[in-house]
């Protein structure tokens, strides 16, 4: 069973996180908002799905949410989905990961750095994934909208 809190917490630290990030790279105040938004979003359907699907597809899933957003973000404000999209993504990179496993390969644990190395790498290729297959899906819509509009 999960409770409201299981979410609210971690979707304000996810807001926060993708809030200041787009605020270091000198986003306007509407932009951080909604880049902000979409790594909440991103982060609460990361958790959500990692109680029902395996690690590689709730990275996936959760990407894909994000992107998707982005993409509905870009169109909507006329700017490039790439504002939205990193400060989004930044609370679901697997960087504990990529830690983990240096920290095992410095300490001579080296069957525990290959498995943590490749719950990374499938962490990040899902991501990458995912990010790619909204973007195309966003694209190929566009492209079908405009086409039915000549």
């Amino acid at each position: 069973m999960m409770d409201i809190l299981d979410f609210l917490f971690p979707a304000v630290w996810s807001f926060g996180a993708s809030f200041f990030f787009a605020f270091c790279f000198n986003g306007n105040k509407w932009d951080m908002l909604f880049g902000g938004f979409c790594g909440s979003a991103g982060w609460v359907v990361y958790i959500f799905a990692g109680k029902y699907f395996s690690q590689g597809e709730a990275f996936f899933v959760s990407s894909f949410v994000v992107a998707s957003l982005s993409e509905i973000f870009a169109i909507a404000f006329k700017k490039p989905a790439i504002i939205y999209l990193i400060p989004g993504i930044l609370p679901i990179v697997p960087g504990g990961g990529i830690f983990y496993m240096m920290r095992s390969v410095v300490q001579g644990r080296l069957e525990e750095s290959v498995v943590v190395g490749y719950d990374t790498l499938i962490a990040a290729c899902s991501i990458a994934f995912g990010t790619a297959v909204a973007s195309s899906v966003f694209r190929i819509i566009l492209i079908v909208k405009k086409r039915r509009q000549k």
